[in-house]
């Protein structure tokens, strides 16, 4: 997968966690045609407008090197504010970790009572 693409994947993601279609979108951060924002999306268009960033940044909240990198290089937080529509991404989020923690919680107490059902048998008093 090229950089690019990776690029275009996370603003589909963010995009997504938006709740707003393409043409929503687009609309929202300044883009007279939806179809420029598809062909980001797509990795079709190699470096997207930095305004376009810009207006994406300040929609969401969300830092500019977040939205190209995934990964958040500045000292702040992400996503940097939670006013207005982001908030849906932010809970969106919260949502899909809770999923994975709960997951996780459920895998680890099976082990627990695996590890106890071998280790009581081992320290019984007969």
């Amino acid at each position: 997968m090229t950089h690019n693409l990776k690029i275009g994947n996370k603003i589909k993601d963010i995009r997504l966690k938006s709740g707003k279609n393409v043409r929503e979108f687009a609309e929202i951060i300044g883009l007279f045609s939806p179809d420029y924002l598809s062909k980001i999306e797509r990795g079709d268009i190699k470096e997207p407008k930095y305004e376009y960033l810009i207006a994406i940044s300040r929609y969401t909240g969300l830092s500019i090197d977040f939205i190209i990198t995934g990964h958040n290089f500045s000292k702040e937080a992400i996503p940097l504010s939670i006013e207005g529509n982001n908030i849906k991404i932010v809970l969106k989020d919260l949502e899909e970790k809770m999923k994975e923690l709960k997951t996780e919680l459920k895998e680890i107490k099976k082990v627990k009572t695996e590890i106890e059902t071998v280790i009581k048998p081992k320290n019984a008093v007969a």
